[in-house]
């Protein structure tokens, strides 16, 4: 399916705007029009109408009277671009970035934060709303607050007497040169200057041309930072990474190649450890309507010192670019909501299923709590980190890791029915196949953590329509004055109600719920003790 199309599709989800419309009669492209913004869109664009149709305008605000040039006349919704702001509206401040506009790392940092925070609250309430979960309990949100980001990808661009670090301008292949980011933490603050030197400087990387792009993440060591080069380093170039590493304390410092496409799938291949240095695209790929790609496994050239992160109370060393929670906070609260809904599972040393899990960021945090904790994910990188730091924390005997590619091969209804209870984090795309298989299971408690409400709804009328009762709802934000937001459930199996709707109750587990996991998407591991284990 097109990821155009798709993005639309949840554009108009998150937006409430029916699909079917007449068309837009005479109104062509390059007519200028007036328009009185009145709402704001998911994308952080205005909405206003003309002529009985909604359009979109960015960087438009409730409340604006702006001029505008039509650009694409679509069956749901007319796009213009801005030209003039004839009258501001009451939410319209002054931005606080002076990259604000080109950069597109922010959309929305010129309306006012409290109406900013009640807009991205109500993305969460409307759509559930119109999906029929309006009685679950919609928490207050988590707010994002500035200079808290701890991880980041910057675009790197460089020629032997210019170097540019920054974000891509929005709706263009243009880089934005920033020279501080009041979205990121200090130590990624500072290190934006310094890259920039390193990478045209007299003193800095052999081959400038090279770069492109950095992902960094604050951890407790130092930065962690891993460079994508069009060639890799040669010893000049793996020599001045290091000096860097010594001169910015960087903990560790790591390279990778550019990303390749993605190939096209073979029936009956699996899909896990295939030969190379790969990492799937199945955690935290490219956003709908980038082409997708499969990043090579980083190599790491100096760590200086261990790049360590707490989750939920046990030290973790996560490998290079791994992913992790944004922001602390947000990392925080989703576990202790996660936790929340575990309570007496937790207590009573239950097992629960951790399904997209990382590196642990909800595993290590349950089985330090007392709770037994098999986690499935794809990708081997974040499994072998997690087992680590399970054992050297004394957990080994709590903690499964189950390889697993659950996008496509998740467990069964009947491998499921040995858990207590179910946590899943997936991508944007969701986890469909997943709750599909939980849903039939029986299990009586899941939590799910989202970072799209359209998926997640989706997903969730498969668990009401078993008989899951959404019983409360959680919006965080880890990514300020954007459009992004993340969202935390609690789901509750009814069981008159799934006997009304027809489900068939509790699935009897397998007969050795010891047995290791083994089929389709689980390959054999010595990563640590089994316990519970699913097929």
């Amino acid at each position: 399916m097109d990821d155009d199309r798709d993005d639309d599709r949840e554009d108009a989800e998150l937006d409430g705007i029916p699909g079917d419309e007449d068309d837009a009669g005479g109104l062509r492209p390059g007519t200028q029009i007036e328009v009185r913004i009145t709402d704001l869109g998911s994308h952080g664009d205005g909405i206003g109408s003309y002529e009985g149709r909604p359009v979109f305008v960015s960087h438009a605000l409730p409340g604006d009277l702006v001029a505008a040039t039509v650009e694409t006349v679509e069956r749901d919704r007319i796009r213009a671009r801005w030209l003039e702001l004839v009258e501001p509206g009451p939410v319209r401040v002054e931005p606080a970035c002076p990259h604000f506009g080109p950069c597109g790392g922010c959309a929305l940092q010129h309306m006012a934060l409290h109406d900013y925070r009640g807009w991205k609250r109500g993305l969460v309430a409307g759509i559930l709303a119109r999906n029929g979960f309006e009685d679950a309990k919609l928490a207050p949100m988590l707010p994002a607050e500035p200079r808290e980001r701890r991880r980041t990808s910057w675009k790197l661009r460089a020629t032997a007497r210019k170097a540019v670090v920054g974000y891509m301008e929005a709706g263009s292949r243009h880089v934005v040169d920033v020279e501080h980011c009041l979205l990121l933490v200090p130590e990624l603050d500072r290190l934006i200057p310094q890259l920039r030197a390193f990478m045209s400087g007299p003193d800095g990387y052999p081959h400038p041309t090279h770069f492109r792009d950095a992902h960094a993440e604050a951890t407790e060591g130092g930065v962690d930072l891993v460079l994508t080069l069009s060639q890799a380093p040669d010893a000049e170039g793996l020599q001045a990474l290091a000096r860097f590493a010594e001169t910015a304390g960087l903990a560790r410092i790591s390279w990778r190649p550019e990303p390749d496409p993605v190939p096209e799938p073979q029936r009956g291949g699996r899909g896990r450890h295939q030969k190379g240095r790969q990492r799937s695209p199945a955690r935290g790929g490219p956003r709908a309507g980038n082409a997708p790609a499969i990043l090579a496994e980083p190599e790491v050239v100096v760590r200086r010192q261990a790049p360590v992160v707490h989750r939920g109370g046990v030290a973790l060393e996560p490998p290079p670019a791994g992913f992790a929670q944004a922001t602390a906070s947000g990392e925080e609260a989703l576990v202790s909501f996660v936790a929340g809904v575990f309570g007496h599972v937790i207590e009573e040393g239950g097992t629960i299923g951790d399904f997209f899990a990382g590196s642990g960021t909800f595993a290590l945090a349950l089985a330090h709590r007392g709770a037994r904790v098999i986690a499935a994910e794809v990708e081997g990188p974040a499994l072998d980190a997690l087992s680590r730091a399970a054992a050297a924390a004394g957990l080994s005997d709590r903690v499964t890791v189950e390889p697993r590619d659950l996008m496509r091969w998740p467990p069964s209804a009947r491998d499921l029915a040995i858990l207590d209870a179910a946590v899943f984090d997936p991508p944007r795309a969701g986890a469909r196949a997943l709750t599909e298989q939980l849903a039939a299971s029986g299990v009586p408690l899941i939590a799910a953590v989202s970072c799209n409400p359209v998926t997640f709804v989706r997903d969730a009328k498969i668990l009401a329509a078993a008989g899951y009762r959404l019983v409360r709802v959680m919006p965080v934000d880890q990514f300020l004055w954007s459009r992004h937001v993340e969202l935390a459930a609690e789901f509750r199996l009814d069981p008159a109600l799934a006997a009304a709707r027809g489900g068939t109750g509790r699935q009897a587990p397998r007969d050795d719920p010891h047995a290791p996991p083994r089929g389709r998407g689980a390959a054999k591991t010595d990563r640590g003790p089994k316990q519970r284990g699913m097929r």
